[in-house]
């Protein structure tokens, strides 16, 4: 879940916590493997794009905020087509030697102080 600082603590953003949708990326394809898939919540927009509303772990080149072009499988799940605008924001990711469960918790306060939003990805 998508968090901020808010009164002291990391809060789930709201606009995060309330996306209605899963938007679904293909992933790159690997040599010899099945096509991989990423969703991420979101919102379609009045004008048929979609606003990405999650931090994704393993797509490139899209990130928070960033609009996406849509359109509905033939299961009715809704596939990113491309990127329609760009939010301007940066996704960073970081591996941790974990010494315990809540490891990543001092970093992750650190960088939602500065006004990053954070994305805690568990193995």
């Amino acid at each position: 879940m998508v968090a901020h600082w808010l009164v002291g603590s990391l809060q789930p953003l709201p606009e995060a916590l309330e996306a209605p949708e899963t938007l679904w990326f293909a992933l790159p394809p690997e040599p010899d493997a099945e096509q991989m898939w990423e969703g991420l919540r979101g919102r379609v927009e009045t004008d048929g794009t979609a606003t990405v509303l999650a931090v994704p772990a393993y797509l490139y080149n899209i990130n928070f905020g960033d609009r996406v072009n849509v359109m509905r499988s033939e299961e009715n799940a809704l596939v990113a087509t491309g990127l329609n605008h760009d939010a301007l924001n940066f996704t960073f990711r970081v591996l941790l030697n974990p010494d315990g469960p809540n490891a990543w918790q001092p970093l992750a306060t650190d960088l939602a102080r500065l006004g990053c939003l954070v994305d805690v990805m568990s193995p």
